[in-house]
């Protein structure tokens, strides 16, 4: 079964919302929130999850504030809208086995947590995100033996840095010993949200399996601001280049948040500075009530082209647009306009695509 783990120092309901706001002092008519009772009907469809770290980070007296957006839900998430799904990326598509996702050759996306230290607003999996779900290590070492084509482990979910260090050990009993599969990267935003929850004996245990099966670690921090790059997140950086493991980074393009070339350069040259590779700048998935986050696909490539008059290719990420029903990854950039929303790629199994673009934000 997947691990069970609590973590207590977070904001998980409005009452706990409420309760923190007053130990800050700060009165609940200031912040204009919905109301208490708005506010947790939002919650019962997404539940609220907030680290103390990270509201510590956030002006809530701010209705603007970048990072009170991202986790907080507007009374427009609810209006979800014809075009939103509740697998935007098509996993269940590409599920060979439970918790086992082969959507490229060479690689596997393993789904082994539904858990998570945060509930962005933006989440694509908000559909899975909490459920109990089973892990069959068995079924899952067995299809990656028989896939020598396989040479990366993604761990995703839910966050893999939720992962207590036994379950960590039990996986590297499990998948270590698969002589074809060279890397194993971990995609996470525990690093942005609540660094200091990583213990410094996870990073050890990681890089001792690293060393023992010979595969090199990766992780992948998906952070959204430049904010959120504090001390204590470049204190985990630290940590992770001590022991060599490689450092990538992923962005949401989010309306309202960090659609504009200032917000990101900055945060791009600060990632970079502190030894951080920004990876990809995703176009943000069609989740269920979501389209207030939203850019146009002719909005977003303008701000990227913008992006690369102001950044050096070494801090620049690819931009890319994961499709509808589980085809994988393109370039944003390499899409062909038939019409005014209606757009073309191939595949990188050759199949000709089209994705509709459902325009730009709300207000």
């Amino acid at each position: 079964m997947l691990p069970v783990i609590t973590h207590t120092n977070s904001i998980r309901s409005v009452d706990d919302l409420a309760a923190y706001l007053q130990t800050r002092g700060i009165d609940w008519a200031a912040t204009s929130l919905p109301s208490h009772e708005q506010l947790q009907k939002l919650h019962q469809t997404f539940p609220i999850r907030i680290p103390q770290h990270y509201a510590d980070l956030i002006d809530w007296k701010n209705p603007h504030d970048p990072l009170r957006k991202l986790v907080l839900p507007p009374l427009v998430e609810a209006d979800q809208q014809p075009y939103e799904l509740p697998d935007p990326i098509g996993d269940h598509d590409r599920e060979v086995v439970p918790g086992l996702i082969h959507r490229y050759p060479d690689r596997c996306l393993l789904l082994l947590t539904t858990y998570c230290l945060v509930h962005c607003r933006f989440c694509f999996r908000k559909d899975v995100v909490g459920e109990v779900r089973p892990v069959d290590f068995a079924a899952i070492r067995a299809y990656l033996t028989n896939h020598q084509e396989v040479h990366e482990l993604i761990f995703s979910g839910g966050d893999p840095l939720t992962f207590p260090v036994g379950f960590l050990m039990a996986m590297g009993q499990q998948l270590g010993p698969i002589e074809h599969i060279h890397q194993w990267r971990f995609h996470t935003r525990v690093p942005a949200v609540d660094p200091e929850s990583v213990g410094i004996s996870w990073l050890e245990t990681l890089t001792n399996l690293a060393e023992k099966h010979r595969f090199k670690p990766i992780i992948v921090i998906h952070i959204d601001h430049p904010r959120e790059l504090t001390s204590e997140t470049t204190a985990f950086i630290n940590h992770c280049l001590d022991r060599n493991i490689m450092l990538l980074s992923q962005t949401v393009l989010l309306k309202n948040v960090n659609d504009n070339t200032q917000t990101l350069a900055e945060l791009f040259r600060s990632l970079v500075k502190v030894g951080v590779k920004p990876y990809y700048l995703h176009h943000l998935d069609r989740a269920l009530g979501t389209h207030h986050f939203r850019l146009s696909i002719a909005e977003g490539q303008k701000l990227y082209q913008s992006l690369r008059g102001h950044l050096s290719t070494v801090a620049l990420p690819e931009y890319v647009l994961d499709l509808p029903g589980g085809f994988g990854k393109v370039p944003v950039m390499w899409l062909e306009q038939l019409n005014d929303h209606t757009y073309q790629t191939e595949t990188f199994e050759g199949k000709k695509v089209t994705y509709s673009d459902y325009g730009v934000a709300t207000p």
